[in-house]
């Protein structure tokens, strides 16, 4: 699916809570936040206790077409809680600023905002920056509170801040 002013290639939603399992996502772009998934919990009321759930899913080349101020070639979410597992991203590309394949952008102020990324594979997924100083992980980018990254493995990956994972900003991370 290529969506060349949409603001994500196979599912955008809006709400409190997003579980997408068990899909097979190719050649999907967007020209905003998540090349593939754009989950936003849209304000201040569902930010509070909200979840994205990816879980054994395979994206493969999904990218991100906008060139300024997006992010993620593939996933993108605003939840304050994301599980993300057993997933695995080939190929997924984000010439902005963030996130090759996956960006936690957390929009919530509280210190319960968590990310869980466990069992995926990131191959050839980069950030590019679109020639600014700024390309914060070339797989991964969370800025979660808590950020729990296990049993991943992360090949060939590039961006200019964190080639395969950025975590700025984040109180506790354990990786």
């Amino acid at each position: 699916a290529i969506a060349p002013k949409a603001k994500a290639g196979a599912l955008r939603t809006l709400g409190t809570n997003l579980t997408f399992e068990d899909c097979i996502v190719r050649s999907c772009s967007a020209s905003g936040d998540g090349g593939a998934v754009s989950h936003y919990a849209n304000n201040s009321d569902k930010l509070k206790g909200s979840t994205t759930i990816v879980s054994r899913c395979s994206f493969s080349d999904c990218m991100n077409t906008l060139v300024s101020s997006s992010s993620a070639g593939a996933v993108h979410t605003t939840a304050e809680s994301f599980i993300l597992t057993d997933c695995d991203f080939t190929d997924c590309i984000c010439p902005s600023k963030q996130a090759g394949a996956v960006q936690h952008y957390r929009n919530v102020t509280t210190d319960a905002s968590t990310a869980n990324i466990s069992g995926c594979t990131f191959l050839r997924c980069k950030t590019t920056g679109n020639g600014t100083k700024n390309a914060y992980g070339g797989a991964l980018n969370t800025d979660a509170f808590t950020a729990t990254v296990s049993d991943c493995t992360f090949t060939s990956c590039s961006g200019r801040i964190g080639g395969a994972l950025s975590s700025p900003g984040n109180t506790t991370d354990n990786l």
